[in-house]
């Protein structure tokens, strides 16, 4: 069914609904909990310290805890069929439990004498033990001294950790676009040198002979990158310092201040893949997150099948490429047939700069590799590695 792109109105509903489809995600989140605590003044039973009036407190508890996340995008979200669609969306179906033990204490050692309105002591300890492979241990010291009743000094040391959550472990890993002005190794949109040196470039895996080439920068300023989940991402771990007082001169009224000295070991996050580009550059870290693609044709067309499959792909391309016609003639069978094919088309960039999401051990996965093909300026289908 053609549709005019070069008219206002000129389009039959017929034409408009062989381009429209509606799209459809489904999921949900769920979270179970099963827990027991116990605690007790000990002071009921005369544990105290003799220059205080409060006894000791303590708390012990068992938890368990199911994390359960599941996305069900439809076809159209999963082949990234829909207009302005970076990439595919992609299901998720992951969960996690862990069982976690834990206990607590607080200890008042002076009230009420001179220079010691309060002073105590407090601890605390969490175990956790994760089903996918990690176990952790949580734990705080604390003091808070009141030399007089309107002033309270307080203190602490803790290590804390936080282990991935289900998307950051069962994301399905998939290609996704970053916006990016222009490849520092090519030449700029409007034809100007490459911003880094040669030297620089090759640490990014770039051939010498590519240095300086127009086909490195993307015209619409966007270059792919591979995103996903890291099933094997240890917890990150903080070590966190405190420090605070409080004046409170009169009743509802006080007023506070705290320093915060916090260190983040182990980070589960995504370097972000301008970062990625400019840190390789500029000091050589990052790049082996930057395994770099055969150049390619503007417009291009890549899949994992070859023989007619790709030669049915490249001439789709071709087609929308043609606008002597002056109509926009989108074969949407067989773009559904490619897609289901686990083909892509690319009608943007170059370098094809490929960058796990997670940290550290995302590296280590393979990125995907394609086969492909491209057409040139004239629409001529151009074979690809």
């Amino acid at each position: 069914m053609p549709y005019d792109i070069f008219h206002l109105g000129a389009n039959t509903l017929a034409a408009i609904d062989f381009l429209q489809t509606p799209a459809f995600i489904t999921g949900f989140t769920e979270q179970s909990v099963v827990g027991a605590t116990l605690s007790a003044d000990l002071g009921m039973y005369g544990w105290r310290l003799p220059w205080a009036k409060d006894g000791i407190g303590v708390a012990f508890g068992l938890e368990r805890r199911t994390e359960k996340l599941e996305l069900h995008p439809d076809e159209e979200y999963v082949t990234a069929d829909l207009t302005s669609f970076a990439g595919p969306t992609l299901p998720i179906n992951g969960r996690y439990t862990v069982k976690e033990a834990y206990a607590e204490v607080k200890v008042p050692l002076i009230q009420d004498r001179p220079f010691a309105q309060l002073l105590s002591v407090n601890g605390s300890y969490r175990y956790s033990d994760y089903n996918t492979g990690h176990t952790t241990d949580t734990y705080g010291i604390g003091a808070e001294w009141a030399p007089v009743k309107e002033i309270r000094l307080r203190g602490s040391y803790q290590k804390a950790t936080r282990a991935a959550n289900i998307i950051e472990l069962f994301l399905g890993q998939g290609l996704n676009l970053f916006n990016m002005s222009a490849d520092p190794c090519g030449t700029s949109s409007i034809g100007g040198p490459p911003t880094a040196t040669l030297a620089q470039c090759l640490l990014t895996g770039l051939k010498a002979s590519q240095y300086g080439s127009g086909v490195l920068t993307n015209v619409a300023g966007q270059y792919n990158y591979l995103q996903g989940g890291n099933p094997n991402l240890d917890p990150e771990q903080a070590k966190t310092y405190t420090l605070g007082a409080v004046w409170q001169p009169m009743r509802n009224l006080s007023a506070s201040v705290d320093y915060f000295k916090i260190k983040l070991d182990k980070v589960v996050s995504r370097v972000p893949p301008p970062i990625a580009v400019s840190q390789c550059i500029a000091t050589g870290q990052f790049c082996d997150l930057i395994p770099v693609g055969q150049l390619q044709p503007t417009y291009r067309c890549l899949g994992k099948r070859r023989g007619q499959l790709r030669r049915n792909l490249c001439q789709g391309v071709r087609d929308r490429a043609d606008s002597r016609s002056g109509r926009l003639r989108l074969r949407r069978a067989l773009w559904r047939r490619l897609r289901r094919s686990d083909a892509q088309v690319e009608a943007q960039g170059s370098r094809n700069l490929v960058h796990p999401l997670e940290h550290r051990r995302l590296a280590e996965l393979a990125p995907h590799q394609f086969s492909g093909c491209g057409v040139d300026q004239n629409g001529q289908s151009v074979p690809g590695g």
